[in-house]
């Protein structure tokens, strides 16, 4: 939230700070997305959490979520930055979803020569099925805003996303 090369910059709304016109997605939906990663073996993120010894390696973590969530922002301008009732992308179940997606892409991203070509490519190829500003989920048969954060519809989301970017790479 306060690094400017970070796609979050001001963007993270923090109950201990002055309230920001750009701020629109919840702290706590960045912190559980992040927690996600970490604790799932085949996150992202789980690569370089501490063992036994050895410290975590933060900058590594901070790093590929800057890569992936940098992606993101220039995949889907247009929902980018927007509250939540107006982009579901910055909402609780959109952070969520794109988190789950975050591990799938970025676990094979560390394997490329180009690794940032690689998520924004993935990226684009599930961008015309994704709305998160208007229209329906197809698949899912919900409009944009009828996606909440409630467990079955973060499990369908995600599954969607999921689901989406294996489709798509064949």
């Amino acid at each position: 939230n306060r690094d400017p090369k970070s796609p979050f910059y001001k963007m993270i709304k923090r109950v201990s700070q002055d309230k920001s016109n750009t701020a629109v997605i919840t702290d706590s939906a960045v912190i559980d997305m992040i927690r996600n990663s970490i604790r799932n073996p085949l996150g992202a993120l789980a690569q370089y959490k501490s063992l036994g010894s050895e410290p975590s390696d933060t900058e590594a973590m901070y790093d590929t979520l800057v890569t992936y969530w940098s992606a993101v922002k220039a995949t889907f301008p247009e929902a980018w930055g927007k509250p939540p009732t107006k982009s579901r992308l910055m909402h609780s179940a959109g952070i969520h979803a794109m988190g789950v997606l975050m591990d799938k892409i970025m676990n094979r991203a560390t394997g490329q020569r180009n690794p940032q070509k690689h998520v924004t490519d993935s990226l684009k190829r599930i961008a015309p099925h994704c709305h998160w500003t208007s229209g329906t989920w197809e698949h899912l048969g919900l409009r944009w805003d009828e996606i909440q954060k409630v467990a079955k519809h973060l499990r369908l989301l995600s599954d969607l996303l999921a689901h989406l970017d294996y489709e798509t790479a064949q």
